[in-house]
């Protein structure tokens, strides 16, 4: 008699819908192999062939999933993941319909969030993991780079000091402000739902403009504070939520 948890053949059209489902690549967000793709059971049971229980994964996650450093529940998640992000109606035809505003992302915003996604996936192999550890370390370092600053001019007085080492402390106090704005926006950009809490997945999916007021105007330009209602999606979990946000701009005259 045969046995239950004998391999048996994926059909093949099982086999292309499933290719089709995650777009003919790894079904771990941002893992972006399409080469040489594998099919993971995530029950465990490689007769049971049925959709539901299949997913598509690149070699070194296949593995880390049969190692079990990625686990049946994350399997799940990614599954419904590749259902979450197909919505029916296009962002192409919400913009026609609605006529708002796709604003891009600050290409700072973007770079960060594109570098962290990279760094999740080579050092844990999973986007949503804890990185407690690489926040702490980076607030450490962000607080150190303003002791130099601190240090010169408090206790050794800028004054009675060379130009260059001046110079070098306050280059090394921007440093620390750029590493802080990056821990702002890691914990701004942290998923908000309790059930994932995914780093680096906030993206920014709908921007539409509510309201436009003049702030206030000089001799030479005028400055503007304009209203958003931004849209923002987990591309972890699909989690979505708004919020109204200002944005000054300035206009020369």
């Amino acid at each position: 008699m045969e046995s239950a948890n004998q391999r048996t053949p994926i059909p093949k059209e099982i086999r292309r819908e499933l290719f089709v489902e995650c777009g003919h690549r790894c079904s771990v967000p941002f893992c972006y192999e399409n080469e040489s793709l594998e099919f993971h059971h995530i029950d465990g049971n490689p007769s049971n062939n049925i959709k539901s229980n299949l997913i598509v994964f690149c070699p070194n996650h296949h593995a880390k999933a049969d190692r079990g450093k990625i686990d049946r529940k994350e399997c799940i998640s990614y599954k419904e993941r590749l259902e979450q992000i197909r919505p029916e109606e296009t962002l192409k035809e919400k913009v026609e319909r609605e006529g708002i505003d796709v604003s891009p992302e600050n290409p700072f915003t973007s770079l960060i969030l594109n570098l962290g996604r990279r760094y999740m996936n080579w050092r844990y192999g999973k986007p949503d993991a804890s990185i407690n550890r690489e926040i702490t370390i980076l607030v450490i370092l962000s607080l150190l780079c303003f002791i130099p600053l601190i240090y010169t001019t408090v206790v050794l007085k800028a004054s009675a000091l060379g130009t260059s080492m001046y110079i070098w402390s306050i280059a090394l106090s921007a440093v620390g402000i750029a590493l802080l704005g990056i821990f702002g926006l890691i914990y701004e950009r942290r998923c908000p739902c309790p059930n994932c809490k995914g780093y680096f997945g906030i993206e920014r999916i709908i921007s539409k403009r509510v309201s436009e007021k003049e702030k206030y105007r000089t001799e030479t330009e005028i400055i503007i504070e304009k209203i958003f209602h931004n849209t923002y999606r987990c591309v972890f979990c699909g989690h979505t939520y708004t919020k109204n946000e200002p944005k000054t701009e300035r206009v020369r005259l």
